[in-house]
């Protein structure tokens, strides 16, 4: 069995209110046969303006993919602190590749 880690990366962002906090609720590892690991999005504090996440999509998703229903994310400031569930899975790709590592990324 392949296990793949997944990790968080968010690039730094102009406005300080686009501060998330990511929370993982499982462990963090996926793998070939569908495995998924589960995690929250939410904001850190009450935004001034209206924070939307567009997307949120794998860097590599010959290895893993995201399976939310919920791909895009609107927070105010009256449900700034609500957590989000999403969830990553594994891929079978049919490569014997060892352990490879992809990343959740949000695109704001």
């Amino acid at each position: 069995m392949v296990l793949r880690k997944f990790f968080s990366q968010f690039s730094p962002t102009k406005d300080s209110a686009k501060n998330f906090i990511v929370e993982n609720t499982d462990a963090l590892f996926t793998n070939e046969f569908g495995r998924q690991a589960s995690f929250t999005i939410k904001l850190s504090k009450k935004p001034e303006n209206d924070v939307t996440i567009g997307s949120i999509t794998s860097s590599n998703p010959a290895e893993g993919v995201i399976v939310t229903g919920l791909l895009l994310l609107h927070y105010k400031d009256i449900n700034f602190d609500w957590a989000a569930n999403h969830y990553s899975a594994g891929v079978l790709d049919g490569v014997a590749d060892g352990n490879q590592q992809y990343r959740v990324k949000l695109a704001l």
